[in-house]
């Protein structure tokens, strides 16, 4: 008997141990998936798996820490497996969600994310990523009360506010910058491939034949400024012309990319409108690629150019074009249920003569791809002559 009671309170023990182990291996890999740290997340969790882990949290944070790896397909195993069990969490059908969205599987991602709201109608960050799929599946009007709820559980998030703002039709004169900010760092590890090879964007290359087309070679601009660098797309396109190349973006994310081109001379993370309105050198030539389409008022922002251009400087930018403006759009400018700005050409060039800046030569062009269809834009070269 005594052997007997003996052996049951070493297996109580042991048990014990091997659960306080557990949840120690557990809560370490969650402050690592806290800090970004994924790669050692990823591994703690597959440890805490191989120890024969088989809670729903550990298999949706398994999952979840794949898919921030890149791991896409390695994702798919313990995401459905937590989202199959009976103890099946909000968080796991949101991760599941974001998985479905990285696979481009939108009808299954709104199924996940609707999950998710159901089993917790609070979930701000589900209503939220319901309402991105929504528009997706071109389902504008659902989006919208997905975002109007969002609104609701967080009147003060600034993507959620812009978003409902764009698809309701109500005036901004700029997304906000921790909208830009938040986007942009998603976007920045997959930024290039997803722009070049899936959008087919060559927007950068199209403003360097405008150039090259209008103004007499060989130039020699020297200080160019790269304003919403992003990843260095423009800035790779012009760096043969520039003796001294910055880029600023709001984007920790983009920058970091940018850094890695080792093209730039600076980087600054910044809105550039106030890096602009600061003392400090002229510039030559500048370059907005993809940028305006976040600004709906060009008016401040040929001002600040104006501020730090060099005699005779030189701007290089792109604007998309507006299909379908309201025709009470009278101001030139709309934010439009895509999320981003079109100007009309009229305002581009009123704002910028208000400012000193006189067109050189500008030309239509399709900026990229959306959902398949050609985005129309344009491309202008613009001279500073005060």
């Amino acid at each position: 008997m005594g052997a007997r009671g003996k052996r049951r309170r070493s297996e109580v023990h042991s048990s014990s141990k091997r659960a306080d182990e557990h949840f120690a291996v557990c809560a370490k890999a969650g402050s690592c998936a806290n800090e970004g740290r994924w790669h050692e997340a990823a591994e703690l969790y597959e440890q805490a798996v191989a120890a024969g882990g088989r809670e729903v949290a550990l298999f949706s944070n398994l999952g979840l820490a794949r898919l921030m790896l890149g791991k896409v397909s390695a994702a798919e195993a313990p995401l459905l497996l937590a989202t199959s069990s009976a103890h099946a969490t909000p968080s796991a059908f949101f991760n599941l969600g974001l998985l479905r969205t990285a696979q481009h599987r939108h009808e299954p991602a709104r199924q996940a994310y609707l999950e998710a709201v159901n089993r917790r109608p609070d979930y701000f960050e589900a209503w939220f990523n319901l309402g991105n799929v929504l528009l997706s599946l071109r389902q504008r009007e659902a989006a919208a009360q997905a975002f109007e709820r969002a609104v609701e559980l967080r009147s003060d998030d600034p993507m959620a506010s812009h978003m409902l703002a764009a698809l309701r039709g109500q005036a901004r004169t700029r997304a906000p910058a921790e909208f830009v900010r938040s986007l942009f760092n998603q976007y920045a590890p997959t930024f290039d491939e997803n722009l070049e090879q899936r959008l087919q964007y060559d927007a950068p290359s199209q403003l360097r034949e405008l150039l090259n087309h209008h103004i007499a070679q060989p130039l020699r601009p020297g200080a160019v400024l790269d304003v919403g660098c992003g990843t260095g797309l423009a800035g790779a396109a012009f760096a043969d012309l520039a003796d001294h190349l910055t880029g600023v973006d709001l984007s920790e994310g983009m920058i970091d990319q940018a850094r890695r081109k080792g093209i730039y001379d600076s980087l600054i993370v910044a809105d550039f409108l106030d890096v602009l309105r600061c003392p400090g050198p002229t510039f030559d030539m500048f370059l907005a690629c993809d940028v305006f389409i976040y600004l709906g008022d060009l008016g401040p922002v040929f001002e600040a150019l104006g501020r730090r251009a060099a005699p005779n400087g030189l701007a290089l930018f792109s604007t998309e074009v507006a299909v379908d403006a309201p025709p009470e759009d009278v101001a030139g400018f709309h934010l439009g249920p895509e999320v981003r700005f079109t100007h009309s050409r009229e305002h581009v060039l009123r704002t910028a003569d208000q400012a000193h800046w006189v067109e050189v030569a500008s030309q239509p062009i399709t900026l990229r791809l959306q959902r398949g269809r050609p985005v129309p834009g344009e491309v202008f070269l613009l001279r500073h002559q005060p």
